[in-house]
């Protein structure tokens, strides 16, 4: 289990526990229908989809994490660490539009693998096929495609897989 104990931060991002408190906050970000564009839960901007969605992160045993510009001490996001067949993973996210085509995603993604490198050698993410953004976003980091999910609730997802070496070769270029 990789549960914050404490915040994770650079000069410019927080990562935080994200509590019931912060729902607004997060949902203000996540009603905008175009961040599901190329996901398969297009409707995951409606606030009852959402919630459930909300809930589930906040039930992980890895917990959910608030992303927060440190400028302005505003959420523009979440991500999370969560267990996929006794691996561990890193997903879910999603980031306010005014935060993409910035070093946002890479700074988030940074602290929680360096951070989890401590715990593990590998991580895995799973993308929805047609989401190409994520597809290559996870490509840049340095992680591979593994293969495709083969269960029935799973259909349509690709996993990649980045192990500790690679990460570590990747982040000092």
């Amino acid at each position: 289990m990789v549960k914050l104990i404490k915040p994770l931060e650079d000069e410019t991002i927080k990562l935080v526990q994200v509590e019931k408190k912060h729902f607004s906050d997060l949902y203000n970000v996540a009603k905008d229908p175009k961040l599901w564009d190329q996901h398969n839960a297009k409707d995951r901007w409606q606030k009852e989809i959402f919630s459930k969605f909300f809930n589930k992160g906040l039930d992980n045993e890895n917990g959910l994490l608030a992303i927060i510009d440190k400028k302005n001490n505003e959420i523009i996001g979440s991500t999370r660490y969560y267990p996929h067949k006794e691996k561990l993973s890193i997903g879910y996210t999603f980031i306010s539009r005014e935060y993409w085509g910035t070093s946002t995603n890479f700074q988030v993604k940074k602290l929680m693998l360096d951070h989890v490198y401590q715990y593990t050698d590998e991580i895995y993410f799973h993308i929805w096929s047609n989401n190409v953004r994520s597809q290559k976003a996870v490509q840049k980091l340095g992680a591979e495609y593994f293969g495709s999910w083969d269960e029935p609730d799973q259909r349509n997802h690709l996993t990649y897989l980045l192990k500790k070496t690679v990460w570590n070769k990747k982040k000092s270029l």
